[in-house]
């Protein structure tokens, strides 16, 4: 046995062990006050100090069917409800879609050619039209939405998930391209990240470091359900088995309608706010959030600061309900106007009943303040006297073949019923503005607005608007690295800041020093490898794509890169062998074909290339025909020289 006089103690050892004892519970304290957080960060969901009891995160979700036995009612009428129909496997799915030539199946975009071909299992293909050959032929898993205004589907590889670029419209009955691919077409190839499915199941298990990977199950719930308004039911379940049926109220489950209006909203606004850019808090997960608290504590949502006094036709139902004369009316009242003011999150009004159900609501407030409308007027326009038809009215949004409710609740009529709003303006980062306030003591306020300025880069920005971004980014993103280093998603967006601004070095530091924090974050090992390549450090480069391949084989920009990284060096080779790869994971990419070509033609492989440089052509629009023949005899020529 060690004395303490041996550790470098001095005087009696009874008080040293008082003191040892004493410390070990203090050790003990500190450990018990963070176990549950998540690299260093308190969970909030343990601070908790409301009333009711499945807020902390050891309770576990039960699933809808335990809810079965009480509330019957309530399932049968939610499965109706749009969320109860937010997403399902494509075999359990109602089938709303059409497959003939009238609902525009195959369709036709540029030089390529869609087709849904239905039977035991719903495979989509894609193809070049002047061949037909069908390139990319997948079985789609799982479809998303409840198909009131549109119904996407999933594609699943392994285990990663992609979106499909066919979509359903059910308002014209047509299939189409999916939202965004008008403008960019990514194929196969939308990886779908655990935000994309957050407003569509209870849980994805996500695997941490992924951008769009799974474990299996994938889901844990699906679609929405019962617990993601009233949060996890175990507690819930046990003690209702033990009470009486006549004692059915406890706080062992969050009840919406005992909150207070903005804790009451928070629940909608998880998939109800659609700002421009959504940060997850520090240290929190996507699917962490409990009915019950703050979203901000887990999700901080940016919006466009210049809309607030805007046109409000441009923001989402939330923020046109808050701007609306109802809610300002009503503000900090008893009764305040929110979305369950008039939506029943259980169910939704048949069509017969609908004008009736929403009339009734408009007649809480306004019973005593009728129509100026004679009444006259007001038939002759609406058969069914509806409120809701001229203050509420179906308008067009950004997105093709749909429409989105006017929630702006204007006394008067604007515009006209399913115009579609012009083109949105990107924000610039001193636009954008946290939808809640941020929380005293919560100490991120620069880190999330870092991280949102920087997250706008994703749209493509001209290099000129990337570079103020970063700029204006980078002393906020400084500031929270100072204050906690350890932060994997600020430290990697630092070097996304610096990369951009082109110190290289600096940008390399912080991604060497964002993989020892999370070694296995295929988009810290990407933003490196695109690094290497500009840097002309091209044996790095090939281990950065190498290392972001080995975590996600299915992503044809690491298959690019790892080809432009050989093609460099003069090794063709390994860039056809890269090359071809990717063109698994993608067939109908350009860019991964237009490097094989030159490969080949550099290799001295004249036939391959042509044979590529064919395909090429039939992906290519007539337009840019000439040019694409122009490139070629360019290339021929200075690869025979």
């Amino acid at each position: 046995m060690i004395s303490v006089q041996k550790l470098g103690f001095r005087g009696p050892i009874l008080p040293w062990v008082i003191v040892f004892i004493l410390f070990f519970l203090l050790l003990s304290g500190v450990y018990l006050g963070f176990k549950g957080t998540t690299k260093g960060v308190l969970d909030p969901r343990i601070a908790y100090s409301g009333p009711f009891e499945n807020i902390h995160p050891s309770v576990s979700y039960v699933g809808d069917e335990a809810c079965a036995s009480c509330h019957q009612d309530y399932l049968d009428r939610f499965r109706n409800h749009p969320m109860g129909q937010a997403m399902s496997t494509t075999k359990e799915a109602t089938r709303i879609e059409g497959f003939g030539h009238p609902s525009r199946n195959p369709f036709k975009v540029e030089n390529l050619q869609y087709k849904v071909a239905e039977g035991e299992r719903v495979v989509f293909h894609e193809e070049a039209s002047a061949t037909g050959k069908s390139a990319n032929r997948f079985e789609v898993s799982y479809a998303v939405g409840s198909g009131s205004k549109a119904r996407s589907y999933l594609v699943n590889r392994n285990g990663f998930l992609f979106q499909s670029p066919i979509t359903w419209y059910p308002l014209e009955k047509i299939w189409d391209l999916s939202p965004g691919y008008e403008t960019r077409n990514m194929h196969f190839n939308r990886a779908v990240a655990p935000g994309c499915l957050f407003c569509h199941a209870n849980y994805a298990d996500h695997v941490e470091g992924t951008v769009n990977r799974y474990h299996s199950p994938v889901f844990h719930g699906m679609p929405i359900g019962c617990e993601r308004c009233h949060g996890p039911g175990e507690l819930h379940v046990k003690k209702q088995e033990g009470i009486s049926s006549g004692d059915l109220f406890d706080d062992t489950i969050v009840n919406p309608s005992r909150l207070e209006p903005d804790l009451r909203e928070a629940i909608c606004q998880q998939c109800h706010i659609q700002g421009e850019q959504r940060v997850l808090a520090k240290g929190r997960k996507p699917f962490d959030f409990r009915p019950g608290m703050p979203l901000q504590q887990f999700l901080v949502d940016f919006i466009d600061k210049k809309e607030r006094n805007g046109d409000r036709k441009f923001v989402t139902s939330v923020e046109q309900m808050r701007a609306s004369r109802c809610f300002e009316a009503t503000q900090g009242k008893t009764g305040q106007l929110g979305c369950t003011s008039c939506h029943d999150p259980h169910g939704v009004p048949d069509k017969a009943s609908k004008s009736v159900f929403f009339q009734t609501r408009c007649l809480q407030c306004h019973q005593n303040m009728p129509c100026s409308e004679p009444l006259e007027t007001r038939i002759a326009r609406q058969p069914d006297d509806s409120c809701i038809a001229c203050h509420m009215p179906q308008r067009g949004t950004e997105i093709n073949h749909s429409t989105i409710t006017d929630h702006r609740i204007p006394k008067r009529p604007i515009g006209s019923s399913g115009e579609k709003s012009p083109q949105k303006t990107t924000p610039l980062p001193e636009d954008l503005a946290p939808f809640h306030p941020f929380q005293e003591g919560m100490g991120n306020a620069d880190r999330d607005l870092g991280l949102a300025m920087m997250g706008m880069l994703d749209r493509g920005l001209p290099e000129k608007v990337a570079q103020y971004h970063a700029q204006k980014a980078l002393p906020l993103l400084e500031k929270a690295y100072r204050q906690d280093p350890m932060d994997h998603a600020t430290v990697e967006t630092l070097g996304d800041a610096y990369s951009v601004l082109k110190y290289v070095g600096t940008a390399r530091e912080y991604y060497r020093r964002a993989l020892e924090l999370s070694p296995e974050s295929e988009t810290t090992w990407h933003a490196l490898g695109i690094l290497d390549l500009e840097d002309k450090q091209y044996k790095e480069a090939v281990q950065s794509y190498e290392k972001a391949l080995r975590i996600n084989p299915y992503n044809f920009n690491y298959h690019l890169g790892l080809a432009r990284a050989f093609f460099r060096q003069g090794k063709m080779p390994e860039c056809i062998h890269a090359s071809n790869q990717g063109l698994i994971v993608d067939p109908n990419n350009t860019k991964i074909a237009s490097l094989l070509v030159q490969a080949h033609l550099a290799k001295g492989d004249k036939v391959a290339a042509f044979g590529v440089f064919e395909k090429l052509t039939a992906l290519t629009p007539m337009a840019r025909q000439l040019e694409l023949k122009e490139w070629w005899e360019g290339e021929f020529q200075k690869w025979e020289k």
